[in-house]
């Protein structure tokens, strides 16, 4: 029993794996039309990441994450552009089920960041330039290749051990970026100096104002 299911590891899944991970990494490759979309999305994607690593002390702000939501959309558009363009726009069931996930998910978030509803910190995870784009990207690739063909459990499987790995791989190099990325804090400081100096001018005109009053009742 062990030997098979060590068998089955070693001699299928693991490969099986591998070869999907490669499939969603080399599917732009295979499938040069989706690169008229991918192309913004990764651009925009890694500019942002970059912005972000060089300020490190700002954050996602509620307009900022409209921002990503609406883009989210923009891309499910394209989405079903492509699949009506196929000819395949309520045929497919599987692909109709990504794309309209993703516009569900696009106009839910942009709900939520219009209106406030989540707070900040939350929002700003939610809807980050990497979630947005992770998201934006595996819709791309799912819609436009043939990754998902083959409708079986076991490809569903192998398929979503795959992005995770994947997922794992960008967070990788996400985080590589950042911690080469030249940081960038003197703007802050200056800004942090400046209210630090506003404080203690206020603080010193009341205290004048009170010495003024003070002397004032004594006369």
């Amino acid at each position: 029993m062990i030997s098979e299911v060590s068998g089955f590891l070693w001699k299928q899944l693991l490969p099986d794996t591998f070869t999907k991970f490669f499939d969603i990494v080399g599917s732009p490759f295979v499938n040069p039309g989706m690169f008229w979309i991918l192309t913004p999305v990764i651009i925009i994607w890694v500019i942002i990441e970059m912005y972000f690593a060089r300020y490190v002390r700002e954050e996602l702000e509620y307009e900022s994450a409209l921002d990503n939501s609406l883009f989210l959309l923009f891309v499910g558009v394209d989405l079903v552009r492509r699949l009506a363009f196929e000819k395949l726009l309520f045929v497919d069931t599987l692909r109709n089920i990504i794309v309209f996930f993703v516009i569900i998910l696009a106009l839910v978030l942009a709900y939520l960041d219009f209106f406030h509803v989540l707070k900040r910190k939350i929002s700003s995870r939610v809807n980050s330039k990497f979630v947005i784009s992770f998201i934006a990207y595996l819709g791309i690739i799912l819609t436009y290749s043939d990754i998902l063909a083959e409708r079986s459990f076991y490809n569903y499987g192998v398929t979503l051990v795959a992005l995770l790995m994947f997922f794992m791989l960008l967070k990788f190099i996400i985080k590589s970026i950042r911690l080469f990325e030249p940081k960038k804090v003197d703007e802050v400081d200056e800004v942090l100096k400046d209210v630090e100096t506003d404080l203690e001018q206020a603080v010193h005109k009341m205290k004048e104002k009170e010495k003024d009053s003070s002397s004032k009742k004594k006369t």
